[in-house]
């Protein structure tokens, strides 16, 4: 909630649209492009925030002592047991199966200790679709993760949010 109040140059922060009027009325030309990373102090804490709480989480799933969620878990892998919550939840279990499930439960460690760096590193490279392309897989996992368990919707969705940081100016334009 409170990163919205970050010296963001108005991009993503709560006074955009004043900012990107005054911008419009001072100058007749704009310096920054669709591919521009936007870089200050507060969006490089911001982003190293998010990779390390992905890298945390990641981690932790990864040493986890009773090996839940790896690929030989015994006896049902952690993505086996949140996996039948809600009726959506039914359905993806129903449509992966167990063994389906046993091979999805350590591509969500790795997607979480990994995709978080390579965000960050795709945002330092100015690589747009590296950007773009794991910040609709860490939001598909989360949009997952609040259809398939009960009372994740509010969690999941400023997870969503929060990987908006790694985004560039002008994001969509170039789509």
């Amino acid at each position: 909630f409170y990163s919205m109040f970050l010296p963001l140059d108005g991009t993503w922060a709560i006074d955009a649209k004043i900012h990107n009027n005054n911008k419009s009325v001072h100058s007749k030309t704009s310096t920054a492009t669709s591919a521009t990373t936007f870089i200050t102090p507060a969006t490089i804490a911001f982003k190293l925030l998010i990779t390390w709480l992905y890298w945390d989480a990641g981690y932790g799933k990864y040493s986890d002592p009773l090996q839940g969620w790896t690929l030989h878990a015994s006896p049902l892998p952690a993505l086996d047991t949140y996996v039948r919550h809600t009726v959506a939840a039914r359905f993806v279990y129903g449509l992966l199966g167990p063994t389906g499930l046993r091979y999805l439960t350590p591509t969500v460690v790795y997607a979480e200790m990994f995709c978080a760096p390579m965000a960050l590193l795709g945002s330092y490279m100015g690589r747009k679709g590296v950007v773009y392309g794991v910040v609709a897989m860490m939001c598909s996992i989360h949009l997952g993760i609040a259809a398939t368990m009960r009372n994740t919707v509010l969690l999941s969705s400023v997870a969503c949010v929060a990987w908006c940081i790694f985004l560039p100016l002008g994001v969509g334009a170039d789509l």
